[in-house]
C-alpha cells in the first residue's frame, strides 16, 4: 500500500505496487512547483533560500536516511530521489563484472541470492573455471526474479562453439535450464 512523504506528500508506492503513471505525474507536478518557487526566490535574490538549503542538509544527517539523498542541493536531491524511485520500479540500471563458477548451478544460486523482487539484475560473469556450459568464455547475465521460487533469466555468450543463450526459469525454487537453438538469418 502506498504511503505519502511527509514534507511535500509525494506518493511513495510499496515494493508490492505496480507504478502508477497518475502518482508519477502528481509527484512531478510537486517537484516542479517546489524547484519553481526556489528558482524564482534565486532570482529574485530572496534571502530565505539559505534556510531551505540549510533544512535540506540537516535531513541528510539523520540516521534512518528517511531523505534517501545525499545531494546538497534541492534539485539535486529530488533528481536523486526521483532516480532512486525509477530504479525500484523498472529495473536496475547499473551492471558489473563479477568472478564466479560458471556452472549453471552456481549462476542460479547467485541470482537467487541477490534478487531484489521485481527488479532486473544484469553482470558479466568472469568464470573462474571452464566446467560451467560456456567454458572458459565470459557471458551476460539479465534476471528477474518474483521471490526466491520464482523468476527467469537470459545467459548471453560470445562463444561461437556453443548455444549463444542459455534460458532459465526458476520453479519452486529449482532452475531449469534450456540451451536456445536458432538458426543463421541475414
Amino acid at each position: 500500500m502506498s504511503t505519502q512523504t511527509t514534507n511535500y506528500n509525494f506518493t511513495k508506492p510499496d515494493y508490492s505496487d505496480s507504478a502508477d503513471i497518475a502518482d508519477l505525474n502528481g509527484n512531478f507536478d510537486i517537484a516542479d512547483d517546489v524547484i519553481k518557487e526556489v528558482s524564482d526566490k534565486v532570482d529574485n535574490n530572496e534571502s530565505d533560500i539559505s534556510d531551505l538549503q540549510i533544512t535540506v542538509q540537516s535531513k541528510q544527517n539523520v540516521t534512518d536516511n528517511t531523505f534517501g539523498t545525499t545531494s546538497k542541493t534541492v534539485p539535486g536531491a529530488i533528481n536523486e530521489l526521483v532516480d532512486k524511485s525509477f530504479a525500484t520500479w523498472k529495473h536496475d540500471t547499473g551492471s558489473y563484472t563479477i568472478n564466479m563458477s560458471g556452472l549453471l548451478s552456481s549462476v542460479g544460486t547467485w541470482i537467487k541470492n541477490n534478487y531484489i523482487a521485481n527488479r532486473w539484475i544484469a553482470c558479466r560473469v568472469n568464470p573462474t573455471d571452464n566446467t560451467g556450459y560456456f567454458g572458459s568464455s565470459s557471458f551476460n547475465v539479465l534476471a528477474n526474479c518474483s521471490s526466491t521460487n520464482y523468476g527467469v533469466a537470459q545467459l548471453m555468450c560470445d562463444n561461437p562453439n556453443k548455444s549463444a543463450l542459455v534460458i532459465g526459469q526458476l520453479v519452486s525454487g529449482t532452475w531449469n535450464w534450456k540451451a536456445v537453438t536458432t538458426t543463421n538469418i541475414t
